[in-house]
């Protein structure tokens, strides 16, 4: 009897401490699984921050593409008015070409009528833009702003009096010589010997004793800047005598 109270005891002792150290797998397995819903809250958290970033993101992202798109079309708006506007100007251009071409043509022989000075490079002036109108090279409006240019030029060479280097004909032989244009109404000339004339009847012809020291006296004046006041001068007015 004895001997079985003994072995019961020993078997609850047994129990015992097989209850105990269960009861600690189940703390610690508690603990572990608390710690693991800790782990997966934090996890859930830090996934839904991200999950939040990335819309805000993406929300971000398609605003932007939406102003792009906008801001495309608008572009492709302005496109098509600067198109419409150039084919109009191109159209424009197109018809004022041939009013640009009279207008140089008409200026060619305006110049045949006027007196002779640096004539040559006058003509060339006119020719190298028409060159340009007709290679298409500068728009008609910019050619016109040229041609008036050139005739506000013109113009000017009629109210001054002026003394430049010409090559001119004299008698069949060419000479560089100073001219003295009078507006452009008068033109004369002295060569490096100090012979002076006058252009009359579309020919330079050297002048008389007496038209001599008048012609000397006017180059004299020019050259010391008097441009402007009293000049006894040889009537030489576009060949008048």
């Amino acid at each position: 009897m004895k001997i079985i109270i003994t072995t019961l005891l020993g078997t609850l002792v047994l129990f015992g401490d097989s209850i105990e150290n269960l009861a600690e797998e189940l703390v610690k397995l508690r603990a572990d699984v608390e710690r693991l819903h800790e782990q997966i809250d934090a996890e859930k958290e830090s996934f839904q921050m991200k999950f939040k970033s990335l819309q805000m993101q993406k929300a971000e992202l398609e605003a932007n593409i939406r102003r792009e798109d906008t801001k495309i079309k608008n572009l492709n708006l302005k496109l098509d008015k600067v198109k419409s506007e150039n084919s109009k100007k191109v159209e424009d251009s197109q018809n004022l070409k041939p009013l640009a071409l009279k207008t140089i043509s008409s200026l060619k022989l305006t110049l045949q009528k006027t007196l002779p000075f640096k004539l040559r490079e006058r003509q060339i002036a006119l020719e190298e833009l028409e060159a340009l109108i007709v290679s298409n090279t500068i728009s008609s409006e910019r050619a016109l702003n040229k041609i008036w240019s050139f005739v506000e030029d013109e113009i000017s060479l009629t109210k001054t009096n002026t003394i430049h280097k010409q090559t001119i004909e004299i008698e069949g032989e060419e000479k560089l010589v100073d001219v003295a244009k009078i507006g452009m109404v008068m033109l004369f000339f002295q060569t490096a010997e100090d012979r002076v004339g006058y252009l009359e009847e579309s020919e330079f012809r050297y002048a008389s004793k007496e038209e001599e020291k008048l012609i000397l006296g006017l180059f004299d004046s020019i050259k010391k800047g008097i441009r402007a006041g009293y000049f006894q001068i040889p009537n030489k007015i576009l060949g008048v005598e």
